[in-house]
C-alpha cells in the first residue's frame, strides 16, 4: 500500500498531492514533498527543484496546467516508490502531446522526475 502524504490539504496520495499543487499553484507543496536532490529531466533539459520551480512559474504563466479541462490526467502506476501520469495538452497554437510523467519517490518526497511528451496528430 502507498504511504500517504501529509499535507496542509489534508492526506493525499502522490497523485491527489500533484493535482492539488496545479489546483492551487502553491509551490509550498513543493517545498514540502520534493526531495533537496530532485531532478526534473524533460526532453530538452534537466533541472534542479529551485530551477524546476522557475520553470514551472513560467509554465503557468503561459496558462499550462495538467488540469486541462478537454482531458482528466489518468494514474498508469502509483506506489511509494514510483508515480506515473499520464494527460494530454494542446498548445495554444493547436499542437497536441500526449505526456507520460514519471516519478521516482525516495525518503517519502519526489526525488526524481522525467517527463516523455510525443506530439500527436
Amino acid at each position: 500500500m502507498t504511504k500517504l502524504l501529509a499535507t496542509k490539504y489534508g492526506t493525499l496520495s502522490r497523485f491527489d498531492m500533484t493535482l492539488k499543487l496545479f489546483e492551487t499553484r502553491d509551490m509550498q507543496l513543493i517545498k514540502d514533498h520534493w526531495h533537496d536532490d530532485y531532478m526534473h529531466l524533460s526532453d530538452t533539459q534537466l533541472d534542479t527543484r529551485d530551477n524546476f520551480e522557475e520553470f514551472l512559474k513560467g509554465l503557468w504563466d503561459k496558462g499550462w496546467s495538467l488540469l486541462d479541462p478537454k482531458s482528466k490526467p489518468e494514474v498508469i502506476h502509483e506506489d511509494e516508490d514510483v508515480l506515473v501520469v499520464r494527460h494530454w495538452w494542446t498548445d495554444p497554437d493547436g499542437t497536441k502531446w500526449r505526456m507520460t510523467n514519471c516519478s521516482f519517490w525516495r525518503d517519502n518526497k519526489c526525488w526524481r522526475e522525467m517527463v516523455n511528451e510525443v506530439k500527436i496528430d
